[in-house]
């Protein structure tokens, strides 16, 4: 996993204006990772919302801007992701338990 905290750009659903989001870039890979944790409270973030009303977004990482596709990983991607993104920012684990709801993972390719 690389650079915690880089923005990514989402469409938003109801007015196409752009929102931001945190992201994680896996090392070696062609794709983003976001995680939809709100701080673990019982709803999912606005950007993530939006990113399945309208998957095509940007993701910056340092100064290189790219166009992804955004999808939710599947349970077994999830499961995958999240000992490496806990690893690298453990209070997703915190937000977890917080939260009766899945918080989700985000793959952007």
């Amino acid at each position: 996993m690389g650079h915690p905290g880089v923005p990514g750009d989402h469409d938003r659903a109801e007015d196409r204006a752009t929102a931001n989001g945190p992201a994680a870039v896996p090392r070696g890979r062609r794709q983003g990772v976001l995680v939809a944790s709100q701080g673990g409270l019982p709803k999912h973030p606005l950007w993530f919302r939006n990113i399945q009303a309208n998957p095509e977004t940007t993701v910056q990482i340092k100064s290189r801007i790219r166009t992804m596709r955004a999808r939710v990983a599947s349970d077994e991607e999830r499961a995958a992701y999240w000992p490496r993104l806990t690893a690298m920012y453990p209070d997703f684990d915190n937000y977890q338990s917080w939260t009766d709801r899945v918080i989700p993972v985000v793959v952007c390719e």
